[in-house]
């Protein structure tokens, strides 16, 4: 299937030389664990808390063994995940122009869906914004703009090139070991502004570990600047809900990113597993 929007910056030269940032081996997984508790917005049901677990024994079992397995109901939008272009219109259109009701079906997306979004292997870069600033974790407040993105890259000396994916650490992971409920509600977050300012460099993707991306002040709890940027008008993935603490502890601010979305037929986002290799 043909890539869309910036994924079609992913050729096989812009791989070939992500593969080449491994030296030492050592993965990271940048994941949350996904479980009943996890931190989730009050218009979309976490995980359902009844998970059915059943031991199946099919005729040909010997006795004593059998099978384990389990039914679990779930929001695509769930932990770590990877929005769709299809996720989110601006001016009643999704990327493209294209009006939201020709796309949308009771079957899910149409066209846009995360079936549609390729295998991630390219070269990622971590914007530590929090430790730039010489915190822990930013205030809810902050909003981190193309000044303090291209600071960050100055001083972790890095440039941003075509088909990288931009990860932003604001330090919100803090708030989701702890399951505080203002994870959900506020958050620090990027600008539409440095979105686009990432997106004209030729960004696949951003990610942050918090649960928007954008900068949700209190004052401004349900602001989408940066997703009406990124996926109705630049075509620019999404990862939301990322652990970065790992990465941000060893200063690792250029590495081999990996992830592989499941193909979802019309399905609007989906929890990912991504990896940064070094």
């Amino acid at each position: 299937m043909e890539a869309i929007g910036a994924a079609k910056l992913l050729s096989p030269d812009v791989t070939l030389k992500a593969l080449r940032q491994v030296k030492r081996g050592k993965i990271y997984r940048l994941a949350q664990i996904l479980s009943t508790d996890i931190p989730q917005l009050s218009d979309s049901p976490t995980i359902t808390r009844s998970r059915r677990f059943v031991v199946a024994r099919g005729p040909a079992s010997r006795p004593g063994s059998g099978a384990l397995s389990e039914v679990v109901e779930l929001p695509t939008h769930t932990g770590t995940h990877i929005d769709a272009f299809g996720h989110w219109y601006k001016d009643d259109c999704v990327f493209g122009g294209i009006n939201k009701d020709e796309v949308w079906s009771e079957n899910g997306l149409t066209d846009l869906g995360i079936d549609r979004c390729p295998p991630l292997i390219t070269r990622g870069l971590l914007f530590d914004v929090a430790a730039h600033k010489g915190v822990e974790m930013l205030e809810s407040d902050v909003a981190i703009g193309r000044d303090d993105i291209e600071a960050v890259a100055k001083k972790a000396a890095v440039s941003v090139q075509p088909g990288d994916i931009a990860l932003i650490r604001t330090g919100w992971s803090k708030l989701w070991e702890k399951r505080d409920r203002r994870y959900i509600v506020e958050e620090p977050g990027l600008t539409g502004e440095a979105a686009r300012w990432l997106g004209e460099r030729g960004v696949v993707a951003i990610g942050a570990d918090n649960w928007a991306i954008d900068a949700c002040p209190p004052s401004a709890p349900r602001n989408r600047a940066v997703h009406e940027v990124c996926l109705t008008e630049m075509g620019v993935y999404i990862i939301e809900n990322l652990n970065l603490e790992e990465l941000a502890a060893d200063r690792v601010y250029e590495f081999l990113f990996v992830a592989i979305p499941t193909r979802l037929k019309g399905g609007t986002g989906f929890p990912i597993e991504p990896v940064a290799v070094i």
